[in-house]
């Protein structure tokens, strides 16, 4: 996954201390925890950062997504599932419009929050999900390969979470305040599919609570 901060603000004199949200896209790995801990240090740091995380991803690894998802409730920050560019790194024909009571200096775009990027939203201290972006969720699964030596052939095969892990898992959404259903419902669609909440389901699990 990968981290940046964006400018947030119609100051163009702004300079060193220009207010700024964070964005984090791509996918979550065992190193992104970290990762993303020692940037916000860093960026906590320096004047201006507006504690608000834009994230965007296809998923990844679930552990990696809840302690990503409890960095984020300590340092008590915003998440919105979205992306954005500055405008002024965008070519002219794709700016579009600017979107009323918005930086002038941002386009926000829809974002995906997919797989077990939805466990680390969970860790948001406030939870955003805009109308045009996406929540998707499917059963968790992980490969692990085998060499046969009768074959000479390497085999890779999924294996599914047990009852120990879905209950640790439930237990970590439901300490988030997240509705546990949420597992359930991501359980029960096979690992090949996903399935996009609605914004009504989203607002009943309680994955989001507001506008953006």
């Amino acid at each position: 996954m990968m981290f940046s901060t964006l400018p947030y603000t119609s100051d163009g004199r702004c300079e060193g201390d220009c207010p700024r949200i964070m964005q984090a896209s791509g996918p979550i790995t065992s190193r992104t925890p970290q990762a993303f801990l020692n940037f916000a240090r860093q960026e906590i740091g320096r004047p201006g950062l507006i504690n608000v995380l834009l994230i965007h991803s296809p998923g990844g690894s679930v552990n990696s997504s809840i302690s990503f998802g409890r960095i984020l409730r300590k340092l008590n920050t915003v998440v919105v599932v979205a992306r954005a560019m500055d405008v002024r790194e965008m070519p002219r024909r794709a700016r579009g419009k600017r979107e009323r009571g918005y930086a002038p200096n941002l386009r926000f775009m829809s974002g995906t929050c997919a797989s077990a990027c939805v466990y680390a939203l969970a860790g948001g201290a406030k939870r955003v999900v805009p109308p045009e972006s996406r929540i998707a969720v499917h059963r968790m699964a992980g490969n692990i390969g085998q060499y046969d030596p009768a074959t000479r052939e390497y085999e890779r095969r999924q294996v599914y979470a047990g009852e120990a892990e879905l209950n640790a898992l439930s237990a970590y959404i439901e300490e988030m305040g997240v509705n546990p259903d949420l597992v359930d419902i991501a359980e029960s669609i096979p690992h090949e599919n996903a399935r996009v909440l609605s914004p009504r389901e989203i607002r009943q699990l309680n994955l989001a609570g507001a506008k953006m």
